[in-house]
């Protein structure tokens, strides 16, 4: 499903395109991107996401 409009497939076609080096860190971000961005505008590197 995609929200047009809301701008988080732009940051995360920036960040795969800055973020090149697989590594842990990389898979992480990814996966924070993948459970947070469909509900919020993300930073352009997630770092920590704590849920209210």
């Amino acid at each position: 499903m995609r929200d047009a409009g809301n701008g988080n497939n732009k940051k995360k076609n920036k960040i795969k395109n800055k973020r090149t080096t697989i590594t842990d860190d990389t898979l992480i971000d990814m996966q924070l991107l993948h459970n947070t961005g469909k509900k919020s505008c993300l930073p352009e590197i997630a770092t920590v996401y704590i849920p209210d």
